[in-house]
C-alpha cells in the first residue's frame, strides 16, 4: 500500500477513521510450523498479544478523543462571572439609574454601644439573593462607608455599627446604592448617595437638626416614620404639601399653616422627653415621629 494515512483529530468522525485504520493494518502475516502463513499475529509474535495490543491501542485513541472534546460550562442560562458593562467595581464603576431612586440616612445611638444605622431607600429594593449578578434597575444593596472608606455591605435598612470600629472625633459616614453586580447606581454621572455626621459635638452646639417631611397626593411622603434626636437638640422641620392644611407638633404646641407649592420651616428645641406626633390637621396624616430621649 503505498503513500500515507490522513487521521482527522478534531472530529469522533477522524478518530473512527484511525481506529478503522489501525485494525486494518494490524492484520500481520505470521509462519505457522508448517511453513503456512498464519493470520492475526505479527511475525515471531503470539496472536493473542497482538490483538491485546490492539484493543489497548484503540482505548488509548478513544481517550484521547475525549480528551480533546470541546470543555462545557456549567454557568446557569444568563449568568456571568464578569461585570456587566466592562465596568470595575474595585475602581468604582458607575451604572446610570433609570428610575427615581433616593436614599436618605439616619443615624441613633444605641442604648448599650455605638449606633443603629437606618437606610430609606425610596424606589430601591434589597436583593440579597441575586448579588454577583446583573444589575437590575432599582435594585441591589447599599455600601457603607466612614471617612471614605468602605466598612460594611447592607442587605437591609438596618445596620448596627460597633463603637469600637469608630475612633474618637467626628466622622463622616455614607451610604451609596449599589446594583447586584457591584457597580454603584448613578445619576448624571454621580453616584446615589446620603452622608450624615457621627460623634458630633454636644447637642445645640451644632446647627440644628433638619427633617424634611411633605404630603402629595393624600399621602405622606416622610422618608421615615420615626426620627430619633437628643435631648436638648435644634429641631427644623421643613413641611410641604400639595393641598392647603395646617401641620402640628404635639406636646410642642406648635403648629403652622400649609400652603401648596411653599415650604413651612418649623424651628424647636427638643426639650420634652417621650414620643411626639408630627400631623396635618386637615387631612389627619400623621407625616412623622419624634422620639426624644
Amino acid at each position: 500500500m503505498s503513500g500515507q494515512a490522513s487521521f482527522g483529530f478534531g472530529s469522533r468522525r477522524g478518530v473512527l477513521s484511525r481506529v478503522v485504520l489501525v485494525l486494518g493494518f494490524g492484520r500481520a502475516v505470521l509462519p505457522e510450523a508448517g511453513g503456512k502463513a498464519m493470520r492475526g499475529s505479527r511475525r515471531g509474535v503470539p496472536a493473542a498479544t497482538t490483538m491485546g495490543g490492539l484493543v489497548a491501542c484503540l482505548a488509548a485513541t478513544l481517550i484521547v478523543a475525549g480528551c480533546a472534546a470541546p470543555a462545557t460550562t456549567h454557568h446557569n442560562p444568563g449568568t456571568d462571572h464578569g461585570v456587566a458593562g466592562g465596568a470595575s467595581p474595585e475602581a468604582g464603576g458607575l451604572r446610570e439609574a433609570s428610575g427615581g431612586q433616593s436614599i436618605t440616612l439616619e443615624v441613633r445611638r444605641d442604648t448599650v454601644s455605638g449606633w443603629n444605622v437606618h437606610v430609606a431607600a425610596e424606589g430601591f429594593r434589597f436583593t440579597p439573593d441575586s448579588v454577583g449578578g446583573a444589575a437590575i434597575p432599582g435594585s441591589g444593596h447599599v455600601r457603607l462607608y466612614l471617612d471614605g472608606e468602605r466598612i460594611a455591605r447592607l442587605y437591609g435598612p438596618w445596620y448596627h455599627l460597633d463603637a469600637r470600629a469608630v475612633p474618637a472625633g467626628t466622622h463622616e459616614l455614607k451610604a451609596e446604592l449599589v446594583a447586584d453586580d457591584h457597580t454603584a447606581w448613578s445619576r448624571d454621572g454621580r453616584p446615589i448617595t446620603a452622608t450624615t455626621t457621627l460623634g458630633a459635638a454636644t447637642p445645640g452646639a451644632a446647627g440644628p437638626k433638619e427633617i424634611r417631611l411633605g404630603v402629595a397626593g393624600g399621602r405622606t411622603v416622610s422618608p421615615l416614620a420615626r426620627v430619633e434626636v437628643a435631648k436638648g437638640a435644634r429641631i427644623r422641620l421643613i413641611v410641604t404639601s400639595d393641598v392647603p392644611d395646617e401641620v402640628h407638633v404635639h406636646g410642642y404646641d406648635l403648629a403652622r399653616p400649609l400652603t401648596p407649592g411653599k415650604a413651612v420651616t418649623l424651628d424647636f428645641t427638643a426639650s420634652e422627653s417621650g414620643l411626639f406626633e408630627v400631623e396635618t390637621h386637615e387631612s389627619g396624616l400623621v407625616l412623622t415621629q419624634l422620639a426624644v430621649r
